[in-house]
């Protein structure tokens, strides 16, 4: 959980307020909360020495240190009454969504979602991406096998032995030359066996 939308808890014990503020409004708000606790010590410590001994003194620190009380409390109330708003306002707009028909089935809704995770690369991808992928010259890539009614993957067109031929190193299917070299270019990885790889001239 962030920072941000933690719940946070000050005030007297019916006071609570869970919302995600940004920081200034957090300071302000567990300032006004501390100064009040503190205006509330300030006037119960001045109410005990003002009875005890008696001095003018401390009635009016007493006083004063209970009007400071005051204003902090209206203060953290009234943030409250604000935000209790605000989370009526934002539940209701979410009810009205959740009411609302969007005109899609069950069915749609499961066809979207199996889209959408297709579309996002799967970690292990990523990570494959970001390996070392192993580098040939063209020339170690030379087919050496046999050709006769061989197609290319890639353009699933005859193979003869006129056209230059290149050879995966792992699973050893032949390929046109430029079409490997075009596909390697977009994919890195061979067409059949998976295999990455790219060539260099």
């Amino acid at each position: 959980m962030s920072r941000d939308s933690e719940a946070i808890s000050y005030g007297y014990p019916f006071f609570y307020v869970e919302e995600s503020l940004d920081e200034n409004k957090r300071t302000e708000i567990i300032v006004a909360a501390l100064i009040g606790f503190l205006a509330l010590g300030v006037f119960a410590a001045a109410i005990f020495l003002a009875i005890t001994f008696d001095v003018t003194i401390f009635t009016v620190i007493a006083s004063l240190s209970f009007i400071v009380f005051i204003i902090c409390l209206v203060f953290l109330v009234g943030f409250t009454r604000i935000h209790n708003k605000k989370k009526r306002t934002f539940a209701r707009m979410l009810k009205a969504i959740d009411d609302s028909d969007v005109g899609l089935s069950a069915e749609e809704l499961q066809r979207i979602s199996e889209e959408i995770q297709v579309r996002i690369p799967r970690p292990e991808v990523i990570y494959r991406k970001t390996k070392k992928v192993k580098t040939y010259q063209a020339k170690h890539l030379q087919y050496s096998g046999e050709i006769k009614g061989k197609k290319c993957p890639i353009c699933k067109l005859e193979i003869n032995k006129r056209q230059d031929v290149l050879g995966c190193p792992n699973c050893q299917t032949p390929f046109h030359y430029g079409h490997l070299f075009i596909w390697l270019q977009a994919k890195n990885s061979c067409p059949v066996c998976g295999e990455e790889y790219i060539i260099k001239n």
